[in-house]
This record gives structure tokens, C-alpha cells and sequence, in this order.
């Protein structure tokens, strides 16, 4: 991604400018983020998180891929800033990137916050976030969280864009934007910071820098100075390298399972694992249970289907008599079938007895045979079978 700005971020750094806010201010915002603005491959702009900064309240931790799993403990807030490395939000989507394009600050309060409809507000919500703050500046983005209901202040908005935009921040007159009778006071908080970061940077510098050294004379007549090279600097071996992106290919994956399980009882690898196998085994335990019952209703359904079709009929003669007997699922109104089949076969019912269990239906019937009509039992009980 290439920057909106040619120009790089003035000094002081990212993280002193978030510190700065939230030591800075009355109400107790856990945690300050400030969302770049920069362009992808594409074309498209989008915001990604840049820096991040906790309120001394709040344990602290180095966001980084080697270290953050090393922790046994972590709290919500901490993990609400980890899962937030790897974010983007394109502008005019999400409450970042709607902060962003329209140039509106976004506060939102406990209620607001729960009716938001988008991502990060859920994501802040789980992690107990009750009041959430877009402000947009020049750059991106900064976002603030707290666990308390905060109402709107415009001192936080204009102190964060003048924090921001502005290039020499701690000549802002204070007066005016945090309501202090002591204004030098946060000029001497930055400048004691700024001056500690040039003396780092130039501590690094000089240590970074390898000068020719020259080794101590040897004692005699032929005695001469010699200038060692200094040595050849040597980067890391591609194993070396190869063993850095798997153990940051594998935190992201860490990352990313923590982000589906959803009950975690502690934040540390193992205790990531167990809750993982815990949940994956109650899912396979419910597609069994829902694959046993589609099992057992496609086979009563089965079941069903071929006693609705199924009819038994037994036939016995006696004499000028006929008892029919009939067996059948009570379904579709058997006793009706039969009574219509003998009436179009001209039987003249004199007994008949109708009972049903468990679905099935019995029917017992004594007919009167017709003077002439001679058949036999296998053809009455076809001819009744052909009529139902």
C-alpha cells in the first residue's frame, strides 16, 4: 500500500500522540487506535491499523507476533487491540471507515453503540466497550474505547484533530482546548519525550555505525599500525527467516481460531487448543444427532408411505355367507373403501366390526351373497382389492 500523503508523519510518533490524549483527558478511555488512511492495489482507500496505545489501568503488553501468545493472562482489551493488527476497513464502510469519508466524528454511547449495526461495534461490545469514538483527521482515523458511558465532549474531538493534524503539536495553546491554568506543563510532558526519542534514535545510530578500529601498537622497532576491516555485517540465514514467518504464520492462525471459538477459558495456547477440541467435538456430536433423527424420519416416512399402500384382504365362503376380513394403514378412510367396494359388488353387509392400533386398522365383515353369483374365494378377494 502507498500512503495518501507523500509527506511522512511529523515527529512526535504515533504511540506519543495517543499517550498524550488519553493522559490528557477526564474520562477514562481505555485504549486510543489510530486507523492509517493509505491506498491498495487497487486503487481503493482504506484504513489499517497503524499504532495503538492502553491507559496505564490496563496491563501492559507487547503487540507482537513472538510475544503475545508467551502470555498466560490477557485481558479483553488487550485482545481487542491484538485482533485489531490485522483489520482493514475500506472508506464509507464500517464505523472506521464511515468516520473517515464523511469527516465526522462518530460517538457512540451504550444504546448507540448496541443499535450500530457493523463489525467493529460488535467486536468492541464483546470485549466490553460501552463507549466508542471515531474521530477523523488528516492521516486516518483515531479510535477510542472505554468501559464506561461517556457522553460527547468537543474538547476531545478538537484536542485529537489538533493533536494530529498539527505538525508541532505542543505549541497548540492548551488554554483553549483542554481548560488547563498550566499549559507548559503538557509542553514539558512532550518535550521531555521527544528528547528522549532523539537520544535513543542517535544511540542507535552510533551503534549501528562500525568506524575502522585500529588495535593498540605492538612494542618494538617494526611496530606498525594495523587497521582491522570492521566486519562484514552477515543478515539472518534463510533458515533463520523461514522460522520468523512460520511462527508469525502460525500466531495469525491462532489469532484467527480464537476468533471462532466461541467460549475461551484462558488466553494461552494450550487453554486456546482445549476449548477449540471442546467445541469441535460438541459440533460433530450434534451433526450426529441431526443426521440420526433425518435417519429416522426418512425411515418412518418409509415405513409409512408402504403401509399406506399395502392391503390385506382375506376372504372366506360360507355357504350363502361371505366373511371378509381386511388389514390396512388408517390412512385415506379404509372403512369408507371397503363399504363402497361391497356396495358396487352388490354384498349385502350383515356384521361388521372396525377397530384400529397403532395405525393399523382391522375390518371384519359379513356379507350376504347374492342369489346366482358363484365365485370363488380367491376371485371375491381380487375383485374387493380391485374396487379399494
Amino acid at each position: 500500500m502507498s500512503s495518501l500523503s507523500t509527506s511522512t508523519m511529523p515527529e512526535p510518533s504515533l504511540k506519543t500522540r495517543l499517550k498524550f490524549i488519553l493522559q490528557n483527558r477526564p474520562e477514562r478511555w481505555l485504549y486510543a487506535i489510530f486507523w492509517q488512511a493509505s491506498i491498495d492495489t487497487n486503487g481503493c482507500r482504506v484504513l489499517s491499523w497503524a499504532e495503538s496505545y492502553f491507559h496505564d489501568s490496563v496491563p501492559s503488553i507487547t503487540i507482537d507476533h513472538e510475544t503475545i501468545f508467551g502470555c498466560e493472562d490477557i485481558s479483553d482489551i488487550q485482545w481487542l487491540a491484538m485482533s485489531s493488527l490485522s483489520m482493514c476497513f475500506p472508506s464509507g464502510h464500517d464505523v472506521v471507515g464511515r468516520s473517515y469519508s464523511s469527516g465526522s466524528c462518530i460517538w457512540l454511547d451504550t444504546i448507540e453503540l448496541k443499535n450500530y449495526n457493523s463489525k467493529r461495534t460488535e467486536d468492541v461490545r464483546v470485549h466490553g466497550i460501552k463507549s466508542l469514538v471515531c474521530i477523523p483527521t488528516k492521516h486516518g482515523v483515531v479510535e477510542l474505547g472505554s468501559c464506561d458511558s461517556a457522553t460527547q465532549d468537543g474538547g476531545l474531538i478538537q484536542l485529537t484533530k489538533s493533536v494530529f493534524d498539527s505538525a508541532i503539536f505542543f505549541n497548540i495553546n492548551r488554554n483553549n482546548i483542554l481548560g488547563c491554568e498550566n499549559p507548559s506543563k503538557y509542553t514539558h510532558d512532550y518535550a521531555s519525550e521527544s528528547h528522549e526519542e532523539v537520544m535513543s534514535m542517535k544511540k542507535m545510530k552510533m551503534s549501528s555505525t562500525t568506524d575502522v578500529t585500529r588495535v593498540p601498537k605492538p612494542r618494538g622497532r617494526r611496530a606498525k599500525a594495523v587497521a582491522v576491516a570492521p566486519p562484514e555485517t552477515v543478515g539472518p540465514g534463510p533458515h533463520v527467516e523461514a522460522e520468523r514467518q512460520r511462527r508469525e504464520k502460525l500466531n495469525q492462525l491462532f489469532y484467527a481460531l480464537r476468533s471462532v471459538v466461541p467460549h475461551v477459558s484462558n488466553m494461552n495456547k494450550a487453554s486456546l487448543l482445549a476449548d477449540a477440541v471442546t467445541y469441535i467435538n460438541e459440533l460433530k456430536s450434534k451433526i450426529q444427532t441431526l443426521e440420526k433423527n433425518k435417519m429416522i424420519g426418512s425411515r418412518t416416512a418409509t415405513v409409512d408411505h408402504s403401509r399406506a399402500d399395502e392391503i390385506e384382504v382375506e376372504v372366506m365362503l360360507l355357504g350363502s355367507d361371505a366373511m371378509i376380513r381386511v388389514q390396512s394403514a388408517n390412512v385415506n378412510h379404509p372403512a369408507a373403501k371397503l363399504m363402497d367396494a361391497l356396495k358396487i359388488l352388490d354384498l349385502r353387509v350383515h356384521y361388521a366390526s372396525v377397530s384400529s392400533v397403532k395405525g393399523l386398522m382391522l375390518q371384519e365383515v359379513i356379507v350376504k351373497i347374492p342369489s346366482g353369483f358363484t365365485c370363488e374365494e380367491d376371485t371375491l378377494r381380487l375383485a374387493i382389492l380391485d374396487k379399494m
